[in-house]
């Protein structure tokens, strides 16, 4: 999804929605493919300003090891991720409450590899 379009419809998204977690990641070749070809950021690559995103959790997968040949399909290759998201869905927990994390701002998180701790 473009990073523009997406900031435009938050504030119709926010009051229906519970929760939102957004991952972003600078290895995700099909992602980046996508923005050269619209010529637009894509929401999902890291390094878009989303300080103004005040009720999205964003986490940047950036540190991680590129677990899948493209980087893109990284919920199925990256068992960090999956643990992530296992403690998000199937817990309930939100950012400050999930291991692994570690602040980088108000709303973004870069989530770490178990072995970097």
């Amino acid at each position: 999804m473009d990073f523009g379009i997406f900031e435009r419809f938050l504030p119709r998204i926010v009051p229906v929605a519970e929760s939102m977690t957004v991952y972003v990641t600078t290895g995700d070749r099909p992602l980046a493919l996508s923005a050269q070809l619209h010529g637009y950021p894509r929401l999902r690559e890291a390094g878009n300003d989303v300080s103004g995103f005040t009720s999205v959790e964003v986490i940047d997968l950036s540190d991680l090891p590129s677990e899948g040949p493209t980087g893109h399909l990284y919920h199925i290759y990256s068992p960090t991720v999956g643990y992530d998201l296992r403690q998000l869905l199937n817990e309930g927990r939100r950012t400050s409450m999930r291991s692994g994390l570690v602040a980088q701002g108000s709303n973004l998180w870069h989530l770490r590899s178990p072995e970097s701790d």
